[in-house]
């Protein structure tokens, strides 16, 4: 932290308070001790009240200014990471509506720890996992049909101006799909993706690598093929008439269901071939899922699932916290289901 008085330097560090009930010593004899054996033309370590501080000479600021003018972009390039190729993963937003307040905060963390690692050498692949083959579509198809006239309303349904607007525009389609809400749910999830969602992408200067669509994975066979990996390595058994992973092995607090008694593959399921995709077909050697606060329960079984893989330390998960909003004195949750939400674009 910045002392108060000018005179005690620039920056202040508390380790030796935190040190101290260890070492069984007194902060200020273990500042003096530390003091004692820095030396640095450009910096003095003054030990004060228990604290170590920082006074810089202006003419290390001076040369780093001179260094940043002269390296322009490359200022600060490492290869620490050279040798290392690292998937960030962010945002990943459900095609169903615009993005909002949260899921800025989760983009603007991820673009920047891109950058990070790319300054550190590493190779740096930036996704957007595009969730356009689950049941999130299937709601959304339902929730414009809803506004059609054409379903009952229900709870859960998504709700704003962007359905309404989608259903006027497209009512020849809404009128043809009527009955099947996912296919219709896939041809608005697509629209809302090109038309507001990569825009917002765009506004924000977050440039994506890569746009990996859940439903073409689907297609591809790709769930099949990661479930039938599992099988090989003895990683499921079957139970009541589900396919389970064993991801208790693995640290997880208990085992996972891949696919249900009436044959559906899970969400977990997708999950799991999709990082199955990133680890033995594109080869990352580290990949950083970003995910909000109403996703941390379910970071122990997806490191479970990749510690079975064969791939133990391989994913980090980072949690965002939620965004908390005012209005009118009082607060509101960010839902677009309930259609209240400030979107990023409103920033």
């Amino acid at each position: 932290e910045k002392p108060k008085n000018p005179e005690h330097g620039d920056f202040s560090s508390n380790i030796c308070f935190r040190m101290s009930r260890q070492l069984k010593t007194a902060p200020q004899a273990i500042a003096e001790e530390l003091v004692k054996h820095f030396s640095n033309a450009s910096i003095k370590l003054l030990a004060i009240g228990g604290f170590i501080n920082f006074k810089i000479d202006n003419s290390l600021y001076q040369n780093e200014v001179k260094l940043i003018l002269e390296k322009k972009e490359k200022y600060a390039d490492m290869d620490i990471l050279k040798n290392k190729k690292i998937q960030v993963e962010f945002i990943s937003a459900n095609p169903t509506g615009p993005l909002t307040l949260a899921n800025g905060r989760g983009g603007f963390s991820g673009d920047v720890l891109a950058n990070v690692f790319k300054k550190l050498g590493a190779k740096v692949e930036r996704e957007y996992y595009v969730n356009d083959g689950g049941n999130q579509v299937k709601t959304l198809g339902k929730s414009i049909l809803a506004v059609a006239g054409l379903f009952k309303e229900e709870d859960d349904l998504y709700k704003g101006p962007y359905i309404e607007e989608w259903s006027l525009d497209n009512k020849a389609m809404v009128r043809d799909l009527k009955d099947d809400p996912f296919a219709l749910g896939v041809k608005a999830a697509n629209d809302l993706l090109e038309d507001k969602i990569k825009p917002s992408v765009k506004n924000m200067n977050i440039n994506f690598d890569n746009w990996f669509s859940e439903k073409e994975m689907i297609e591809k066979g790709e769930v099949d093929e990661a479930i039938e990996k599992l099988k090989k390595y003895k990683l499921t058994f079957e139970k009541d008439g589900a396919l389970w992973m064993r991801t208790t092995d693995f640290g997880d607090d208990k085992d996972r269901v891949l696919v249900k008694t009436d044959g559906e593959k899970t969400y977990f399921a997708n999950d799991v071939a999709y990082h199955f995709d990133k680890l033995y077909k594109r080869n990352f050697n580290k990949i950083i899922d970003i995910w909000g606060a109403d996703h941390h329960g379910y970071v122990g079984r997806m490191k479970a699932a990749v510690d079975a893989m064969g791939c133990p330390d391989s994913l980090d998960v980072i949690i965002t916290q939620m965004v908390r909003l005012i209005k009118d004195g009082k607060e509101f949750k960010i839902s677009k289901r309930k259609g209240t939400y400030a979107t990023v674009d409103e920033l």
